[in-house]
C-alpha cells in the first residue's frame, strides 16, 4: 500500500523496542508496509530508543534525507501525504 504510493521516494526503515519483533511485524503486515523496507529490531531500552528520545511505543519518526527527524508522533497521527506535500514544497523554494 504505502510502497505503492511513493515507490521511489520513501525509504521506510523501522526499528523495533518491543520486547520482541512480533508486535511490530504484525503492525506493519496490516499497514501493507512489511515488504516496504528495511526493519530492525533492537529491543526494549536499547540504544536505538535512547539515541531518538523513544519513550513510549509505538512511535513513529520521519527522517529527512539529510538525517532530520522532521516529524514525530504516533502511527494513528501520520499522514504521509501531508507530510510529502510539504517536503515537495520546501524543495520547490529552496534555492
Amino acid at each position: 500500500m504505502i510502497r505503492q504510493q511513493w515507490p521511489d521516494e520513501l525509504l521506510i526503515v523501522t526499528v523495533s523496542v518491543d520486547r520482541t519483533p512480533e508486535p511490530a511485524k504484525r503492525f506493519l503486515e496490516g499497514m501493507g508496509a512489511l515488504e516496504a523496507g528495511v526493519h530492525l529490531w533492537a529491543g526494549e531500552g536499547g540504544a536505538a530508543a535512547i539515541a531518538f528520545g523513544i519513550q513510549s511505543i509505538p512511535t513513529v519518526l520521519v527522517v529527512d534525507p539529510e538525517g532530520r527527524v522532521v516529524w514525530r508522533g504516533t502511527p494513528d497521527e501520520l499522514d504521509l501525504s501531508e507530510l510529502w506535500a510539504r517536503a515537495q514544497e520546501r524543495a520547490s523554494s529552496t534555492p
